[in-house]
């Protein structure tokens, strides 16, 4: 197994090498502005929004990526951060809850590796694994925010005690 996995890290450093360009929306951005990064990136979704398998767009198919029963700990670790750089090549972030144990956000990518994603090309695209349904979380009970989620949604704002004169616009 320990050639395949590194025939497997060889396979990924190469594909991190073949990130399409940028479409021409991008030509005149300010990649140093945050904002128009970010503006770009929303109309190039929407614009040329193709979904895709994430495994497709990576050039990594998922059949590739073994079962984590079969790594050892040290292998999981390896591959889960190598995926993520890989993913960030591409400007995919994977959202993990700080201090997630490696074995489940390798657990996560390789179950997630064939949902459908758009190339944006730049700015960031957020992969999310949770959607902060507390029956439904796929992260242990000590790094759900689902809970903490649906008590911020629960609580009444005090919009109604809002004063229009005390806004700043």
């Amino acid at each position: 197994m320990e050639r395949y996995i590194q025939q497997l890290i060889e396979d990924l450093h190469e594909a991190a090498t073949k990130v399409p360009e940028p479409g021409p929306l991008w030509d005149d951005v300010d990649m140093e502005n945050p904002a128009e990064v970010e503006d770009i990136a929303f109309v190039e979704e929407y614009l040329n929004g193709k979904r895709e398998k994430l495994s497709v767009i990576v050039g990594i198919d998922t059949v590739q990526l073994p079962p984590v029963e079969q790594l050892t700990e040290s292998q999981v670790t390896l591959l889960s951060r190598e995926l993520q750089t890989l993913l960030l090549a591409y400007s995919f972030v994977p959202s993990f809850p700080s201090g997630l144990p490696e074995s489940l956000c390798y657990k996560l990518l390789r179950h997630h590796w064939d949902d459908e994603q758009v190339f944006i090309g730049g700015g960031e695209t957020y992969i999310e694994f949770c959607e902060y349904v507390i029956e439904e979380c796929p992260f242990p009970e000590e790094f759900c925010d689902c809970r903490r989620v649906e008590q911020e949604f629960e609580e009444p704002t005090n919009s109604e005690n809002l004063d229009p004169d005390d806004l700043p616009f």
